[in-house]
């Protein structure tokens, strides 16, 4: 992860980090921090992509959950966070469910605020619609499908 770009993005949004659950971080600190987070999610899922290959219990469906916080059942197609493992996290990675631990990943960011009105959250709002209306459009609508799927 490009430290350059992570000192830039926390020095620009370093008020709504302040003010948020993570008073107190200075912009260093959330540098360091996010490029471990960073790390060990990336670590995690590779581990647990490997793992619903070979049939193990730990799955990439244990770290993505529905984006709507309000959404307690697991659809196709449903728009997806997975998010760091420490306390307080602010990684996203966002994808669309197209099957039972398969996903359509359509990007990340850093998310420090409560809600998803910043302009480079909507962002990521717009990419997962595309995709999803994408998927839509072309009936592709189970890991069969998937399977065949040019891009």
């Amino acid at each position: 992860m490009d430290s350059g770009y992570l000192y830039r993005f926390f020095q620009d949004h370093r008020s709504e980090v302040q003010s948020g659950i993570y008073k107190g971080i200075s912009v260093e600190q959330a540098v360091k921090a996010t490029r471990h987070e960073a790390k060990l999610l990336q670590q995690t899922m590779f581990s647990l992509a490997k793992n619903g290959i070979s049939g193990r219990q730990q799955v990439l469906q244990n770290i993505f959950q529905p984006l709507n916080n309000n959404e307690y059942t697991l659809k196709p197609l449903q728009k997806s966070k997975a998010r760091g493992n420490r306390e307080k996290r602010w990684l996203r990675i966002y994808a669309i469910r197209f099957a039972a631990n398969c996903f359509v990943i359509t990007g990340g960011a850093i998310k420090v605020t409560l809600n998803m009105e910043a302009p480079y959250l909507q962002e990521e709002l717009q990419k997962l619609e595309k995709v999803r209306q994408f998927l839509v459009d072309h009936d592709l609508r189970d890991q069969t499908d998937f399977e065949y799927l040019e891009i």
